[in-house]
Order: C-alpha cells, then structure tokens, then sequence
C-alpha cells in the first residue's frame, strides 16, 4: 500500500513558464494556472538530493522515465485559491545579446529591426497550491516544510508543507506520467474501466507532455499507481 501525502506550496518569487501565448495578455507567452508533476518531481528531486540526474549535453530528447524510481508520484497542483496574475512584461532581446554578432541573423533580418520584443506574463508571490505526493513507502516521506526551485530557469522559489489528508478529495492526474509507469495500452484499459463507474474524469491535452485528467479521486488515483 502507497503512503499518500498532500501538500500545499506557496510560492515566494514571480513564476513564470512559457506555457501558451494568450491574445487576451498583448500575446504574451502566459504561464498556466497549474503546475507540472514532472516538473515538480525535478525540482524535489533535486531539492532533496534523491537521485543524481545527469543532464546529457549532446542529447536532444528529454528521457522523463530518468525520474520514474525516486521514490514517489505526484498529482498536479492545482491553484487553492483564485490566482493572481504578474502585469505583462516587455523583455529586450537581439542579434548580439550572446556575447558576439551573428552575421547570419543579422543578414537574414535585411531591414527588420535589430531587436525583438518578447512579453510575459507570470504569477504573483504568495499564490498557492496544493497537490499528492503517492510514496512507495514512508521511508520516502518528505520533510514537513521545505524548499524548491521551480519555473523557467528556476527563478522561483517555492515553499512546500504537509498539510492534512482531508483537505481535498479529488486530484488531478497527467495521463503521460502514468503511461510512462503503466504502459499506453494497460493505462488505456485501466482508465476505460475507472469512467465508467467515475462521470467525474474530464481529460486535456495540454501537450504531449502532459495529459490532465481532472476529477480523480484519491483512492483511484493511488489504485492505478500501485498497479504499476
């Protein structure tokens, strides 16, 4: 039997991911109202020094199964409170911003300006977020308030804590993640079942990364884990 935990996170510095450009925002790339396991599982995972990760140079593929034997799984977090947006930003970038003129860029670009201008839009300190951590067992049990870096190159840092089982019920779950411990086909057969009894199951498709089923409960979620 799994050791499941849920936890709340707050964070403590602008977060901002490129999720998605957004015409309501000037086209800003906007960062999602939800954060990644995967992405989660990295930043504990390197917070805690649970596995030594080498990062492959010369590889161009992510290989996210390298996370799959830490120890844990994790639901996605979602937002415990309405969410508040940073203002969009302006950020400046051109040609010789890497520290030497690109001739190439810089001929191809004929007479288009030689700078481009980039908007985000992140969210504000002090949002928060509350998500499951599904243990193999409790030797593998988190401390009960520690810290994270998250975000694009980790600029955000995020205070995590234990917080009581009951405060939720229902979890959101990334289909990838589970069909990287199950398999397609036997994720497949295994979900078809749990929607017919569960009406609740909405599936998305953010990216190929991360496939959001909302509306698992708890004990499902921790079933299909420990079917693995």
């Amino acid at each position: 039997m799994r050791c499941v935990k849920n936890y709340e996170m707050t964070i403590l510095s602008p977060l901002y991911y490129r999720s998605r450009i957004e015409s309501g925002a000037a086209g800003a790339t906007v960062t999602s109202p939800w954060i990644g396991d995967i992405a989660m599982m990295y930043a504990i995972n390197n917070s805690l020094g649970l596995k030594q990760l080498k990062f492959g140079y010369n590889t161009h593929k992510p290989n996210y199964s390298e996370i799959m034997d830490i120890g844990f799984k994790l639901s996605i977090l979602e937002p415990s409170s309405q969410l508040k947006f940073t203002k969009v930003f302006d950020i400046a970038t051109s040609f010789i911003s890497e520290g030497y003129p690109q001739g190439k860029a810089i001929a191809d670009s004929a007479r288009a300006p030689m700078r481009n201008w980039l908007k985000r839009q992140g969210l504000e300190p002090g949002n928060k977020f509350i998500f499951s951590s599904f243990l193999d067992d409790e030797e593998n049990e988190f401390p009960k308030k520690f810290t994270v870096r998250i975000g694009n190159t980790k600029e955000c840092l995020g205070e995590i804590r234990e917080i009581e089982n009951n405060h939720f019920k229902e979890v959101t779950m990334n289909l990838y993640t589970l069909s990287l411990m199950l398999g397609t086909e036997k994720l497949k057969k295994s979900l078809a079942n749990l929607m017919k009894s569960n009406s609740r199951i909405q599936i998305e498709q953010v990216s190929p990364q991360y496939v959001l089923a909302r509306g698992f409960k708890l004990d499902e979620a921790r079933g299909l884990i420990e079917y693995n």
